[in-house]
């Protein structure tokens, strides 16, 4: 689930099939740099997220050793493979792209 846009940086969310937020591990959403939609849900022109989010989180999850199939170089939407590992370069990118805990 992503946040509805009202700026530039966007977030998202993943929850368990029991409706429970995820707040640790590669199965947390994680802050976005660039939101790729604007605030009516259209997908921006611009190749920011793409470049500032999606490229580094593919990285990391190659460097650390995870399968690495993606459906586009250009539009990266799906990956072919689950993540399996979360080595030191998911936790280095999940350090700077922390999961935002939802206020209780």
């Amino acid at each position: 689930m992503r946040t509805e846009t009202t700026l530039i940086q966007g977030n998202q969310a993943c929850y368990s099939v029991n409706g429970v937020i995820i707040t640790n591990t590669i199965a947390a959403g994680s802050a976005d740099r660039y939101a790729p939609y604007n605030s009516i849900g259209i997908i921006r022109p611009s190749f920011n997220h793409r470049n500032e989010d999606v490229y580094p989180f593919l990285k990391a999850i190659l460097l650390d050793g995870n399968p690495f199939v993606i459906d586009s170089v250009d539009l990266p939407q799906q990956l072919k493979h689950p993540c399996l590992y979360q080595g030191s370069f998911l936790n280095k990118y999940l350090e700077c792209r922390p999961t935002i805990q939802p206020e209780e």
